[in-house]
């Protein structure tokens, strides 16, 4: 027997598999940029040319990051938007949970930058766009239409940027539409977000700008809408075998024969779908062996400590290696690679002390915010209490 009960979303309570989602982003961006831009010289045919091969679309662990983040904010907000304090609480708590660590990693930009103005820091700080723009969440934009991402000090933070124009555009968007509007327009904005790149051109601008990577967040969104159905969340559940196939397929299409080369503006919507698909395979298997490797501790740890591991890991990786080689970060020579672990370690111990003493009193804080019933719902708990 089925029930729609049985699959527990993400507004019901955690869900442990998406805390090992998550950590699998952040890993794929770890690998990315300790692995893949990091090691330029490399023999074919080698495990480093072998692995290169398989890590080489882990570019794509910030699209995880923006669907899981569509489908997380999707869901508060059409649970929450009809609330009267529905906007307050929402930004309160949005502030509490990306403004402590954007700050220390802002005034550490600031600091650095003044104390380490020598070329060994050139790969930190060299082609700096305005200060401005980042307190905004504009620099996304900035490196667009500048075609440069920047210091790389913050480099990272164009997708937080991304993102917080996104939190900022679609509790209007509900508010205005509703919520069947809203999602159509979601649907709408999916669509339209690969021909938007087609004309934002081959620059950063289609990379970088919130309207040309709206898609993977969009997709979120109706996923979070689309299991609000009982009868689709039943469907799902009946059909759960299948969903946790659907990524293994698409990982091997898209991995095995290469066709992302071939798809082009189409490219970050097709990883945006297998991303989509992953989550659902998730959620639609919750504590069952064929999704255990998602609730292992390695992965949950970094999945809690995410955020912190994204943010600061490339400013540790410049600041390392311009202090003891006076370069750029680099695998390419034995020294190279122990310095990247060595930078991996202490990313890891910043990501947890930050977390600990930071961000975590201030999530704390940030849920002592809640959302005010509705009159229905108001009128529903009296007469349940009769």
């Amino acid at each position: 027997m089925h029930s729609s009960t049985q699959l527990r979303v993400a507004e019901d309570g955690r869900v442990p598999e998406l805390d090992g989602i998550r950590g699998v982003a952040v890993a794929m961006v770890l690998i990315w940029h300790y692995f893949d831009c990091q090691c330029r010289e490399f023999q074919p045919d080698t495990w480093t040319s072998n692995f290169k091969v398989i890590s080489s679309q882990f570019w794509s662990g910030v699209d995880l990051f923006f669907v899981l983040s569509g489908y997380l904010i999707g869901g508060i907000l059409l649970k929450n938007y009809q609330r009267q304090n529905f906007l307050k609480v929402f930004f309160i708590r949005r502030a509490c949970r990306i403004l402590p660590v954007y700050i220390i990693l802002l005034a550490a930009y600031f600091v650095c930058r003044k104390l380490f103005d020598t070329p060994d820091f050139n790969w930190l700080f060299s082609a700096e766009i305005p200060d401005w723009t980042f307190f905004f969440f504009l620099q996304n934009i900035w490196m667009g239409f500048a075609d440069n991402w920047g210091a790389n000090f913050v480099a990272v933070t164009w997708s937080l940027a991304v993102e917080e124009q996104f939190y900022v555009a679609m509790p209007i968007l509900f508010l205005l539409a509703g919520a069947h509007r809203g999602l159509v327009l979601s649907v709408i904005g999916i669509l339209l977000a690969p021909i938007i790149r087609m004309f934002a051109g081959s620059g950063l601008a289609s990379y970088a700008n919130m309207p040309c990577r709206m898609d993977a967040l969009l997709l979120g969104v109706c996923l979070a809408g689309a299991l609000r159905s009982k009868d689709i969340r039943r469907l799902v559940d009946e059909h759960r075998g299948i969903l946790a196939c659907a990524p293994v397929c698409l990982v091997c299409l898209i991995g095995l024969n290469k066709i992302h080369q071939c798809l082009g503006v189409l490219e970050k919507t097709v990883f945006g779908v297998l991303y989509v698909t992953t989550i659902l395979a998730a959620l639609a298997n919750q504590g069952r062996p064929i999704t255990a490797v998602l609730r292992i501790r390695p992965l949950a740890w970094l999945g809690t400590y995410s955020y912190g591991i994204y943010m600061y890991h490339q400013a540790i990786a410049g600041l390392i290696h311009g202090s003891i080689r006076g370069t750029s970060p680099s695998i390419d020579t034995f020294d190279g690679s122990l310095l990247t672990l060595l930078c991996l370690i202490i990313t890891l111990i910043a990501a947890f002390v930050s977390y600990r003493l930071l961000e975590r009193p201030f999530l704390s804080f940030g849920r002592n915010w809640r959302f005010e019933e509705t009159e229905t719902e108001s009128k529903s708990n009296r007469i349940a209490t009769v």
